[in-house]
């Protein structure tokens, strides 16, 4: 095995030397001559990435190879094809079984690609470039991170029939960035099952990896043949687990009980595990699709999950403790309903920060400036009802301020709410304004569309829905990039008994506008956000109102009962 069956690459030379040490101790009085574990650099002159390499070539020279006689250059050994003993190795479609837990570097947020100890500058930024190279064409995405580009590595190398495990961050479950990584893992793979804890489940994060103590999930499948074409019942798998192992044991156990559990389903899309008089898991299905989020992922009720897919995919409500749909509603997307505004480094910056943009904003103090308006920042305290004032103004900037007022609304969507201290999704201004970096303009001419939406995005049901479908890697957090609230889910507001219904209740009902709101997590016990929630229902045409049937009470409890809902991380 160590000559011929394992193959382990990094960057890091301690990484290596102890994989090959633990491995080579299993059966110390066992001799080999050479194995397949080693050393690849990153950046020097030639601006190597890595084992991202592998890529574009199956076989790399260990950055510690050479000769007896001369140490070479790493730049003259990586990239070599010579068959010595230190040639590093990872030929496409030939291994049995590629796990992995990749790095998750990504260029955002002040961090750098290939930002590791020792590397100049300069050879990061050409490692950069290259690696931008490597992945032309492939369903790798820079914006997701190199945990993408690792996706796709193990896949192309896992031979058909082989088996593919993926530790990844949570977000590559919903974000945009992570599509076509989501597409590729579901055309490739077969038994298609990813692994969660419930996020925060027991007041803190779960990590599926050691050190990175954020919000990860595995990925498990099996490689196929040929791609999948799509025509078949395929499906993903997501098991929700309620906490850690504590041994081997225990976790292979809950393995075969999820796996048993599944495969008799009998139709039913999510059901629970129990190992002896304990639940250790839940399970929910979802059809495969191209590139949708995959919603169970994190979530510890799945009831809640298949309720907000049954009305997303189906136009159907269905209450929790049902199978029968109650009503159906008409659904669309935001991004079919509106316009969706620019993101703000288009509009403009804050004073004081880097200048990019139309306009440099100004926090406004007094209601009296009226000109170039920003509804830019949240503000927990005084954005306490749907309708708010914006938050700043702006002063022109860029050579063409003119196309970004051209953009301004009444009606905006917020892009990372925090379901712990804000109170609303969406919110709406008496006079028009331009976006920020928090929230995002929806631009539409039609008034009863916009009031009837920023009514149901603020209710119980329509936060579950965007939960359903936003990123879940921060506690008590939902972060939602411009291209995801495009194809958030919404009822059409456009379809004339809709319409109708949201034109009479903004006419008789316009203070719902002006309801003070609780913060969201404590939407169980909002008087006003129950209202808020039986209106809604009344505009949607379901026969639940709240004060006839506790469906949408007991949707609000278990919404506002997950982790990654209400819960704080606990710190150390």
């Amino acid at each position: 095995m160590m000559e011929g069956g394992f193959a382990g690459i990094d960057i890091s030379p301690i990484a290596a030397h102890l994989t090959a040490s633990g491995l080579s101790n299993m059966a110390p009085s066992v001799a080999y001559q050479n194995t397949n574990i080693g050393v690849v650099p990153i950046g020097e002159s030639e601006g190597w990435t890595g084992s991202v390499e592998f890529l574009r070539q199956t076989e790399l020279r260990d950055l510690f190879g050479g000769t007896h006689t001369q140490a070479a250059h790493a730049a003259s050994l990586v990239g070599s094809a010579s068959s010595d003993g230190y040639t590093l190795r990872a030929p496409y479609n030939s291994f049995d079984v590629v796990v992995m837990n990749p790095p998750y570097q990504r260029a955002r947020g002040g961090q750098k690609l290939f930002d590791v100890a020792g590397v100049r500058e300069e050879h990061r930024k050409l490692a950069v470039r290259n690696a931008g190279k490597i992945i032309a064409g492939t369903p790798a995405n820079m914006k997701a991170g190199l945990g993408s580009v690792f996706a796709v590595l193990a896949v192309k190398t896992a031979r058909p029939g082989g088996r593919v495990g993926l530790v990844l961050p949570m977000t590559a479950a919903a974000s945009p960035s992570w599509a076509d990584t989501r597409v590729m893992l579901e055309t490739h793979l077969d038994d298609l099952v990813l692994v969660s804890f419930a996020a925060g489940s027991g007041g803190r994060v779960h990590s599926m990896s050691a050190d990175t103590h954020m919000g990860e999930m595995l990925v498990v499948g099996t490689k196929r043949s040929v791609p999948r074409s799509g025509g078949d019942d395929a499906h993903v798998v997501t098991a929700i687990l309620n906490g850690s192992f504590s041994n081997l044991i225990d976790a292979a156990e809950t393995g075969r009980l999820v796996s048993r559990s599944v495969s008799r389903r009998n139709g039913r899309k999510e059901g629970v595990v129990m190992l002896g008089e304990h639940q250790r898991a839940r399970w929910g299905v979802t059809p495969l699709t191209d590139g949708d989020p995959w919603p169970y992922v994190g979530a510890s009720h799945a009831g809640i999950v298949a309720l907000a897919e049954r009305l997303c995919r189906q136009d159907e409500f269905v209450p929790l403790d049902s199978h029968e749909p109650a009503c159906r509603i008409p659904m669309t997307t935001v991004g079919e309903l509106f316009q969706v505004g620019p993101t703000h480094h288009l509009i403009g910056h804050p004073t004081g920060r880097e200048p990019i943009g139309q306009f440099v904003f100004y926090p406004r103090v007094d209601r009296r400036t009226r000109k170039d308006l920003s509804l830019w920042a949240t503000d927990s305290k005084s954005q306490t009802s749907i309708l708010v004032e914006p938050t700043h103004y702006g002063i022109e900037h860029g050579d063409d301020p003119d196309s970004m007022r051209a953009l301004a609304s009444t009606l905006f969507y917020q892009r990372n709410i925090d379901w712990r201290s804000q109170k609303i999704l969406v919110a709406a201004t008496k006079k028009p304004a331009m976006g920020g970096s928090a929230w995002t303009a929806l631009i539409v001419d039609d008034p009863a569309v916009r009031f009837g939406f920023a009514l149901w995005a603020n209710s119980t049901l329509g936060m579950a829905v965007h939960w359903s479908r936003a990123q879940r890697q921060q506690l008590g957090r939902s972060r939602t990039q411009i291209g995801a609230i495009k194809k958030m889910p919404c009822p059409d507001f456009h379809h004339p008994d809709l319409h109708a219904a949201a034109q009479e209740m903004m006419e008789h009902q316009p203070g719902l506008l002006t309801l003070r709101l609780d913060r969201a997590k404590n939407a169980h016990r909002d008087g006003a956000r129950q209202n808020l929630d039986d209106k809604v229902a009344e505009m949607l045409g379901t026969p639940l109102k709240g004060g006839e049937s506790e469906t949408l009470r007991d949707l609000a409890s278990n919404w506002c009962a997950e982790p990654s809902v209400s819960h704080y991380p606990k710190k150390g």
